[in-house]
């Protein structure tokens, strides 16, 4: 059953509502959203094959598309390493993947079809050495491919990955910058108070 998606957007002065979709998975939503891919923090996957998931449960993917995705994730071999592969069930009666295995999907799932612009909220929270690794591997492809990556993170190891840096204090934004930058004035600040309970968002 088609849905209609409750939205619209401005668009050169003119508003229009957003083509139906057969899969309303709020982050693909529009005809547009093949252009974006979102990681959320807490990773959900839906009831279905890794397959269905990656691919955002599109009728017509390709097994070539699903599997570029997650071999630009990293995720590709550990994929195999399931039952079924991609073909193994998860969700409601599935199987049980680790927090650090659904991000890894999850991962695969915000880069599938290569989308222009990547927002990546706390990629790194649930992820081992080897996989803070994989991302930022996966974050400097995603940039040599002409992809806008937007990472939100406490975690300072991927820091090193972006270019730009803005930094929230207390849910307002403090420091603006190249990364070298905004690492400096961090550090200046931080010698004057060591705690300040702040939140860096990166891109």
């Amino acid at each position: 059953m088609e849905r209609r998606c409750p939205s619209s957007e401005l668009r050169h002065g003119r508003a229009r509502t957003w083509h139906r979709c057969a899969h309303c998975l709020g982050h693909r939503c529009s005809a547009d959203a093949k252009h974006i891919g979102y990681l959320a923090q807490d990773v959900q996957l839906l009831d279905g094959t890794i397959r269905q998931n990656i691919s955002r449960f599109q009728a017509d993917v390709s097994s070539e598309a699903v599997i570029a995705a997650a071999e630009l994730a990293g995720v590709h071999e550990l994929i195999l390493s399931f039952p079924d592969g991609y073909e193994t069930v998860v969700g409601s009666g599935g199987m049980m993947l680790s927090a650090g295995q659904k991000q890894r999907v999850g991962l695969a799932r915000a880069v599938y079809g290569l989308p222009f612009l990547v927002v990546l909220d706390e990629p790194n929270a649930h992820l081992d050495r080897h996989g803070e690794d994989a991302l930022g591997l996966v974050l400097r492809k995603l940039r040599a491919a002409g992809s806008i990556v937007v990472v939100a993170a406490h975690r300072s190891a991927i820091l090193s990955e972006v270019n730009k840096m803005l930094l929230l204090e207390n849910g307002q934004p403090g420091f603006f910058g190249s990364k070298d930058d905004v690492l400096a004035q961090l550090a200046a600040a931080t010698r004057k108070q060591a705690d300040r309970g702040l939140h860096v968002v990166g891109a």
